[in-house]
């Protein structure tokens, strides 16, 4: 039977078997091994008997104990004598370095275990030290385990199972069990185990480790060494693929807890047991499937993680411990723990807790044995210091969080000897109900019942003797103790306190230090009245009999509505006229004050200058007055425009009767200069409202001292709102006349005026302004200058000037095309623009009469003709297609044309050779 695990590496180190061709395997073989000399009939045998053991171990060893047919020799050469053999082969396949893992497969098949305690191990040795001592080392590695688990999980009586190791040539020349190396056990093979028993019984064994296989990796060299002693301890194989019983090599592998309980249960028999061996065990749920060594090969080590968790908060990792299984740890935590940032705040340890919150000690310090890796936890209560002062049994101490603390509160603690404590409030948390405080401890309390020591004064009053608890340290009025100070005899006459007896002089006060006992001073008074008139209000004072008395009037009493009183004088009992005056009392007195009422004149005014107030009796006359302009600054000033308020009026001074408090405002308006700055006419200005908005345009006429002028105050208009002074300067300045001409001719006709180089027309009789040196240019007239050359302009005075224009009359003939007078013809006089300046018709004898204006040269228009008509000239001849006579003679013609043409005519005389005849 051949089974195969890959083989596992711990580390990345090479394989020394990598450069062979073949893998190596662990091969558990339950039949005897060959001889390569063995006979046919031997090999028969062999393969018979290795069938029968095929069936099962049990039976193979008992067939093999039962024959006593010797066998042939072992693959070494040397053959085992007495029982027969069982061989337990490992073989090596490659693989990677794993763990075991707890879902493994925790079920190992057993071959037997001997019936010693004490087995010892001869080990052949090879010429290689390393190889011996790693051997050596990996059937160590068993003790160690051994020792390992019954430390964890009990199963001692295999601590009296011992290993003896020797060395042939050493210290040894024979063993229970064997050890040897040898050159090449075959395809795959690492190591073989044989196996000589009595049923389950083992009785000798021999262990071979291929030299092919190992190598000089010592690490294969201790892993097949121990994986074959495990055999000849009595171990089969496990499906576990981590197992050191693995049928395949496992790099790294060591012996596991399944491993030595397999052994527990095997040499049962050391406890008394019946020695019964089963063929398989599995691992019980209560111990971990885990190896017992580390990758050294020593004793695996428990890490104990010790957290701290305090109240209820996340636990905190303090350190962590490895502790070699089997052995012990004492933990140690610190009772109290106080923070170095925090005052009045520890933590008290409260016990060590596992994971599953189980409570393992309450003992600061504790030892603990692990079985297992395990986490252990400091538990902290955190606790608060609590302080409460209070007179009796103060509270002093430190509480866990969470913790109700019941405080008593007494109202009065009596000492019973005129003091006492009364209780004044609670200085701390929580809130005094029915005479206790509940504190819930969730920080440090500082507390106090605050108390105030007090004394009992006993006071002779006239009703009788009081009693009364007082602070210590206040000092107490007669008058707020004593409930009747005054005896009122009702006729302006009483008896007063004046105060405690201290040493014989009245006190108005005494400072409680202790019990005291007191009594009252009287004295005679007598009522002062004080009567302000006119209002009647009325001041009452008791002043003692025999005392002087200051009596001090107000001067002036406001009586907050913009009215007051003026004192005047006093009267009644007093006679004085000064405010301030000094009676004696020697019997109930009446002071009458007298006043004037006056009413507050306020004057409002935007100039503050003329603002103010005054206080005027009620009926008298005040006289408001202000000027009618008031500077404000260079180039602006206010206007007064009225009186507003309780006044109206235009009148800048005004008498006005008082006799309600008055307010007078005094309206004023801002104004502003614009200054026109005009060169030689000088200058001009005007004043302009605040906030008006003044238009400057391009030219402006200006009248200075009779004389007009254009002046010239920029290339565009300006919009200008006015916030304070303005100048204007003027570009240029040009002085004009006021001139009205007339011309002596048509009433529609205008005159051409030049100035400054410009023409301009002008209608006749109209006023217009033209600098001072112009020239009439002709007169116009239906749209054509009528003059020629200069023209005589007449002065006629005032501005007012005559232009003379030539009117005449032209008398025109017009002729048909026969020459003929022609009536009728519309005849007509045209300027230079086209436009007709006359108008006629000819009369029976063809003549016209045209009205001719000016001195130009103008054309005369008939039908059919034309004639230009000089400014000398005085009539003129003119031909028209349109003569009456002209068409009378032509319809004449056209009826004597036709009748010549179709009346008959004579044929003329014949002659030879004419014309007509050849026709």
């Amino acid at each position: 039977m051949a089974l195969s695990l890959p083989v596992l590496h711990e580390t990345a180190s090479r394989n020394p078997l990598q450069a062979e061709p073949e893998a190596y395997r662990i091969t558990v073989q339950l039949s005897p091994p060959q001889d390569l000399e063995a006979s046919a009939a031997e090999s028969l045998i062999t393969r018979v008997l290795g069938r029968w053991v095929s069936l099962g171990r049990r039976l193979a060893l008992l067939v093999l104990l039962i024959l006593t047919v010797p066998l042939p020799a072992l693959a070494s050469g040397e053959r085992p004598q007495g029982s027969p053999w069982t061989a337990v082969r490992v073989l090596y396949e490659e693989g990677a370095q794993v763990q075991l893992e707890a879902s493994s497969t925790s079920r190992i098949d057993l071959i037997g275990s001997w019936r010693k305690s004490t087995l010892t191990v001869l080990l052949e040795p090879h010429t290689s030290d390393a190889h011996n001592l790693n051997a050596l080392e990996g059937i160590r590695w068993w003790g160690r385990a051994i020792r390992v688990f019954t430390a964890l999980y009990g199963n001692e009586h295999l601590d009296r199972l011992s290993i003896v190791t020797l060395i042939r040539g050493v210290n040894g020349t024979s063993g229970d069990i064997t050890v040897s190396f040898a050159g090449d056990l075959g395809s795959r093979i690492c190591g073989v185990t044989y196996l000589n028993g009595d049923g389950d019984e083992i009785v000798s064994a021999r262990v071979q480790i291929s030299l092919r296989c190992v190598g000089s990796d010592m690490e294969l060299v201790r892993v097949v060494s121990s994986h074959e002693f495990g055999h000849a301890l009595g171990l089969d194989h496990t499906d576990n693929s981590q197992d050191l019983m693995y049928p395949y090599v496992v790099r790294g592998s060591r012996p596991s807890t399944l491993n030595l309980y397999a052994l527990a249960v095997a040499y049962s028999w050391l406890r008394g047991g019946t020695g019964d061996v089963p063929s398989s065990v599995e691992l019980p749920a209560s111990i971990p499937y885990r190896y017992l060594l580390d990758v050294n090969g020593l004793p695996i080590r428990m890490r104990v993680t010790i957290l701290r968790q305090i109240d209820d908060g996340p636990p905190v990792t303090l350190r962590t411990i490895l502790v070699e299984a089997g052995g012990s740890v004492e933990l140690t935590a610190e009772g109290l723990i106080y923070p170095t940032d925090a005052a009045g705040i520890r933590f008290r340890f409260e016990g060590w807790w596992d994971e599953s919150g189980r409570r393992i000690s309450g003992d600061a310090r504790t030892t603990l044995r692990p079985k297992d890796h395990v986490t252990v936890v400091q538990r902290y209560v955190t606790q608060f210091f609590v302080r409460v002062e209070r007179p009796v049994d103060p509270v002093s101490g430190w509480f866990d969080r969470g913790t109700r603390i019941s405080v008593r509160i007494d109202e009065v603690i009596d000492f019973n000897n005129g003091t006492r404590l009364r209780f004044v409030r609670w200085d701390g948390p929580g809130n005094v109900v029915d005479g206790s405080v509940e504190i819930v401890v969730d920080s440090p309390i500082s507390a106090q019942a605050v108390y105030v020591r007090q004394h009992l004064l006993r006071i002779a009053a006239l009703d009788g003797e009081l009693s009364l608890w007082i602070d210590e340290g206040s000092r107490v009025s007669y008058r707020e103790v004593v409930g009747r100070t005054v005896v009122d005899f009702g006729n302006g006459t009483r008896l007063s306190a004046r105060g405690f007896d201290v040493g014989g002089q009245p006190v108005e006060s005494v400072e409680v230090s202790g019990p005291m006992e007191l009594r009252l001073v009287w004295a005679r008074e007598h009522l002062v009245r004080v009567v302000r008139e006119p209002i009647g209000k009325v001041t009452e004072l008791w002043a003692e009999e025999g005392s002087e008395l200051e009596l001090r009037a107000e001067e002036l009493v406001d009586l907050g509505n913009r009215t007051r009183l003026a004192f005047r004088s006093w009267a009644g009992d007093v006679a004085p006229s000064s405010p301030v005056t000094v009676v004696r009392v020697d019997r109930p007195l009446t002071a009458l004050a007298r006043y004037a009422v006056q009413y507050l004149v306020e004057v409002r005014s935007e100039v503050t200058a003329y603002s103010g107030e005054l206080w005027a009796d009620a009926g008298s006359v005040v006289t408001l007055s202000v000027p009618e302009h008031h500077e404000a600054s260079e180039g602006s000033r206010y206007v007064f425009v009225g009186w507003s308020g309780d006044v109206a009026s235009d009148e800048r001074t005004l008498r006005v009767q008082v006799e309600r408090p008055l307010v007078a405002s005094a309206n004023w308006l801002l104004q502003h200069r614009v200054l026109l700055e005009m060169g030689p006419l000088g200058s001009r200005e005007l004043w302009v409202r605040d906030g008006e908005l003044l238009i400057v345009p391009r030219e402006a006429i200006v009248e200075s001292d009779g004389r007009l002028a254009l002046v010239s105050l920029g290339t565009e208009v300006m919009r200008v709102v006015v916030r304070g002074p303005v100048k204007v300067e003027a570009g240029s300045v040009l002085l004009l006349e006021r001139v009205r001409v007339s011309v002596g001719g048509p009433a529609d006709s205008s005159v051409v005026v030049e100035a400054n180089g410009l023409r301009i027309e002008v209608a006749q009789g109209s006023q217009v302004l033209l600098p001072e040196v112009w020239k009439v240019r002709g007169v116009s007239w239906r749209g054509s200058l009528q003059t020629e050359g200069d023209v005589q302009v007449t002065p006629l005075g005032g501005g007012d000037y005559l232009v003379p224009l030539r009117v005449r009359t032209v008398r025109v003939l017009v002729r048909d095309a026969l020459g003929l007078p022609a009536p009728g013809v519309d005849v007509r006089l045209v300027n230079d623009a086209g436009v007709v300046e006359s108008y006629s018709v000819t009369g029976w004898d063809g003549v016209a009469e045209l009205t001719v204006v000016g001195d130009r040269e103008k054309a005369i228009l008939v039908p059919g003709g034309s004639a230009v008509l000089e400014p000398w000239e005085n009539g003129a001849v003119l031909t028209t297609s349109d003569g009456l006579y002209a068409i009378v003679a032509l319809s004449l013609a056209v009826w004597a044309v036709p009748y010549l043409v179709l009346t008959p005519r004579l044929p003329p005389r014949s002659r030879r050779g004419s014309r007509t005849d050849r026709a």
